[in-house]
């Protein structure tokens, strides 16, 4: 049963990603081994995409777990995060939600800045949102079969300003966001624990919540305004807004290994200082 820490646990990582590795790297009390989730399908589904990463290595997983009888459970967990650009459609110039992967070329990512600014003049807002869902498969290392199964869907609205997405879709603003997404991740800050800097396209949509949060650049975040006049409740909401978006296990999937597993993520140093200076505060 999730919450027992004095059980053995192995955890499975399904993915390459090596800052969800990292994440569960901060859970105390498992063992912590990682297998490639396979290739992505360019769908909408979050939750199709993660539960394909754990189908992907649950072979790999079963036959082990019959020759680790030291763990009292096995478990496998996955996630996966997409951008949703607003955008006009049709002759009416109706604004929907249109979901992206990891662009192909650098132009794909200043082309969703330009559908943003047109809905944004439409709408009178700037708008995107990442959508993150996350699993969890148990094995039970006695009895190697499928014995439970969850996931969660989280996401994270961020506001900007159509001003600023009208110059993030221009050339210069779009060279201006370029330079700053390279300085604010190839820093040592960024890169501890052996992390390395991602370019635009290892982002879904190529957009960055830390980078346009440090461009001064997001108005409200969820129901959250971007203010100093509150700074701990802005550090907690941005904190937990880059978890969904550069992680995304969500809180329910983390209690399968245990009930502290959420909050140990959240004292996570390298989370709490990238949350520090995409706000462009004292750690």
């Amino acid at each position: 049963m999730p919450g027992h820490l004095e059980q053995k646990t192995k955890v499975f990582y399904a993915g390459a990603s090596e800052r969800r590795f990292a994440a569960l790297g901060q859970v105390s009390g498992i063992e912590l081994d990682s297998h490639e989730g396979g290739d992505e399908p360019n769908i909408r589904s979050v939750e199709k995409i993660a539960l394909g990463k754990i189908d992907h290595v649950l072979s790999i997983v079963f036959a082990g777990a019959t020759h680790e009888p030291d763990f009292d459970r096995t478990l496998i967990l996955a996630a996966d995060a997409r951008t949703e650009i607003s955008q006009l459609r049709g002759n009416g110039g109706r604004v929907i939600f249109e979901s992206k992967g990891k662009p192909q070329e650098l132009n794909q990512t200043q082309e969703y800045f330009r559908k943003m600014s047109l809905a944004a003049e439409r709408s009178g807002r700037g708008l995107y949102r990442v959508v993150a869902s996350s699993a969890a498969q148990t094995v039970l290392t006695a009895k190697p079969e499928r014995v439970r199964s969850i996931t969660q869907t989280q996401s994270a609205e961020v506001y900007l300003d159509p001003e600023d997405i009208k110059f993030l879709a221009s050339d210069e603003g779009f060279e201006v966001y370029q330079t700053a997404f390279k300085k604010f991740y190839d820093t040592p800050l960024y890169q501890q624990d052996g992390l390395h800097a991602p370019k635009i396209t290892d982002l879904s949509g190529g957009i960055s919540l830390p980078v346009l949060l440090r461009m001064n650049m997001v108005e409200r975040l969820d129901d959250t305004q971007i203010s100093t006049k509150y700074k701990d409740k802005l550090r907690v909401a941005v904190r937990n807004a880059i978890l969904v978006v550069a992680v995304g296990f969500g809180p329910q999937v983390l209690d399968e290994i245990h009930l502290q597993a959420y909050e140990e993520i959240l004292k996570w140093k390298w989370l709490n200082d990238v949350t520090a200076s995409a706000l462009d505060l004292d750690s």
